[in-house]
């Protein structure tokens, strides 16, 4: 056999295990060709630049390297997954692909890790906690080090949490006096208090954190935990805060790493996803034991549950990786009972998609979840089905532009928070960007520029 058959071969071998891992590759297509430039010139001159610009763009573009800053060790430990996904980078080129990452998209120097517990920025010095019941919304932001807090009355920036790294998840206490935000850098659940404005605690946890979220009687916080390493399809955690003490009390391991988590309405179990280890699971939170487990072809991405009419919970909704629609799973019966793909008619016939960020209306009639085109024209859209019987309501088409009025490059729908009210659905775009959408008309009626790479979007009533 000749060597240039035998690198075929071999190549195509490769591929098949790079899908069969971690599912199929980010699209090369359209996004891939228009985009690739831009990001490739973004690459400094180094020992690995040829490296990184020819193996790291087999699964995913080269954005996914350029736009984050992270410490080396975030770096190593991010390789090192890559090569155990399927990356051709072999044992001698690792430590100069690591090194040249670092100092190319590093912390400059950590000086972000060491920054002091800051307060908000110089648009306020507090939480404004005298408007008693005031509502505000938050946004991490997560390479802009920060979490803006917008006042939904003027739609506007009021003020910015600094002090942070890598911001993830954000949620609040019941009371509104404390949010709790995880950092995907320092590794910590930071608390910050609402009349200051201030962190008041770093809680360090047990690896990279992702989304927290707070029972309902308000006295734990479960944060899911997904350690960026070659082993995250099969490890991963779940860290239970204490609110009171404001320390880690419990480590729950799990069988993959955990992106998003949810309490059910009931208040009684805790439902976990895991994109590389492809699970769902349920936790009997009077327990913290696992209770029952599903597995799927695709890693488990966002998700949201569902009350039935005694107020317990009746369904889960969520969606898989690269996926343009949604998987419904009957909560008694423990399995699934049905997968809904988004329209394909009219506008939006234009390619492979993907869905991510799931949310139910505050009246419980309706479910609403973003999804993003690959191809262009790109779409980014936000699709509503009715409760109970989950029947196409339409969507809300959210501007393809980024936080100065640009137009952006790719469709980013994602996170969404809901007003109290439930007149306005807020969704986070990736460029910089929150998008206010009115539920009655499912029309666009404000956009709030935010910091750069919004991740997550909560609501804090402040008491």
């Amino acid at each position: 056999m000749s060597k240039s058959m035998s690198r075929v071969i071999y190549f195509t071998i490769l591929l098949t295990l790079l899908l069969s891992v971690s599912g199929p590759a980010a699209p090369q297509d359209d996004e891939a060709m228009t985009s690739a430039p831009k990001w490739a010139a973004q690459l400094p001159n180094g020992e690995a630049r040829e490296t990184v610009l020819s193996r790291c763009q087999i699964c995913h573009t080269l954005e996914r390297v350029v736009t984050y800053r992270r410490s080396k060790e975030e770096w190593n430990d991010i390789v090192g997954a890559m090569i155990a996904r399927g990356a051709p980078v072999n044992q001698a080129e690792t430590p100069i692909v690591v090194d040249y990452l670092a100092k190319s998209f590093g912390l400059m120097g950590s000086s972000r890790l060491t920054a002091p517990a800051a307060s908000v920025a110089d648009r306020g010095t507090s939480f404004e906690p005298k408007f008693h019941g005031a509502l505000r919304l938050l946004v991490s932001n997560q390479d802009g080090a920060s979490v803006d807090v917008i006042d939904p009355a003027t739609n506007k920036v009021a003020q910015t949490i600094r002090g942070l790294t890598s911001p993830d998840g954000v949620v609040s206490s019941l009371d509104g006096r404390r949010v709790f935000i995880s950092d995907r850098i320092e590794h910590v659940v930071n608390v910050v208090d609402t009349e200051t404005g201030k962190i008041i605690k770093k809680v360090s946890v047990t690896d990279r954190p992702q989304l927290p979220v707070i029972t309902n009687d308000g006295k734990r916080v479960y944060v899911g935990i997904w350690p960026l390493k070659a082993d995250d399809n099969s490890r991963g955690f779940i860290d239970v805060i204490d609110t009171a003490s404001l320390e880690k009390i419990k480590t729950i391991p799990t069988k993959g790493g955990i992106h998003d988590i949810a309490v059910t309405p009931d208040g009684k179990y805790l439902v976990a996803g895991s994109p590389m280890g492809k699970f769902l699971s349920v936790y009997d939170l009077s327990t913290d034991e696992l209770v029952w487990e599903l597995r799927f072809e695709r890693g488990v991405q966002t998700l949201t549950a569902e009350a039935g009419p005694d107020g317990s919970t009746s369904r889960i909704f969520f969606n898989l990786a690269k996926t343009p629609g949604f998987v419904v799973v009957d909560f008694a019966k423990r399995k699934e009972v049905g997968r809904i793909t988004f329209p394909t008619d009219g506008a939006d016939s234009r390619g492979k998609g993907d869905a991510h960020g799931i949310n139910i209306a505050p009246d419980g009639k309706s479910l609403w979840i973003g999804g993003t085109g690959y191809k262009t024209p790109f779409f980014n859209n936000v699709y509503v089905y009715s409760l109970p019987d989950l029947k196409p309501l339409g969507h809300a088409h959210i501007s393809n532009v980024d936080g100065s009025g640009k137009p952006a490059e790719r469709g980013a729908g994602h996170w969404q928070a809901f007003s109290p009210d439930g007149k306005i659905d807020y969704v986070i775009s990736d460029y910089a960007l929150v998008s206010a959408i009115d539920v009655k008309t499912m029309k666009e009626v404000a956009r709030i520029p935010v910091g750069e790479n919004p991740r997550h979007i909560s609501t804090v009533e402040l008491r």
